[in-house]
């Protein structure tokens, strides 16, 4: 299981090496509302650079939302990967390791930055693999596949370029939902931190 994550997240880095964009761990909050219910969410994002002008976006969203109820975003690769291998994963298990954390690799979407080389850099991102949570006691349970469109926009702070104020929104969608209205508004602010 070791040597399969070593593998994972040396590839991974390679990319984050590869080219003059950074590899970027960023600390936020988001809001969004469908204008019947409202979610807050501190953020994790991971943005791992393919090249100049493009990355590969995972987000972790976890907070509550309107009546006290627990939500939680999440790229669906993610997701899979962690179940997988909490049921089926072990020592004895590498098949199963083996494709819960390539699960776990795939990416919840990508962002294109037209001008990469710009002191304040502005991105267009398309993440449809994403998937949304909500639980309340025992009064409901919603697990939904969602997609996203959006910008965001980083400016530096410092002249070193560690670390960036990260502004973010856009418009989330409920693929094959009939029980809460699909599309969401959101938006988000947090501090990226480039490596």
């Amino acid at each position: 299981m070791s040597r399969i994550l070593f593998f994972v997240y040396t590839f991974l880095f390679s990319f984050a090496l590869s080219g003059q964009e950074q590899f970027s761990i960023g600390l936020g909050a988001e809001y969004s509302e469908n204008f019947s219910i409202r979610n807050y969410s501190g953020t994790i994002q991971v943005e791992v650079p393919l090249g100049d002008r493009f990355g590969m976006n995972y987000k972790l969203g976890i907070g509550g939302s309107t009546d006290r109820v627990f939500y939680l975003h999440s790229p669906v690769g993610a997701a899979f990967g962690t179940i997988l291998l909490k049921s089926l994963g072990g020592n004895n298990s590498s098949a199963v390791n083996t494709i819960g954390v390539l699960l776990i690799a795939i990416p919840e979407g990508i962002t294109f930055y037209p001008n990469p080389d710009a002191d304040i850099r502005v991105g267009i991102y398309v993440a449809p693999l994403g998937c949304d949570y909500w639980y309340k006691n025992s009064n409901y349970e919603y697990f939904r596949f969602s997609g996203e469109v959006g910008g965001k926009v980083k400016f530096p702070l410092g002249k070193d370029d560690r670390i960036d104020l990260q502004l973010q929104g856009g418009l989330r969608y409920l693929y094959r939902n009939k029980v809460i209205e699909p599309f969401f508004i959101h938006a988000g602010a947090g501090l990226s931190f480039n490596f």
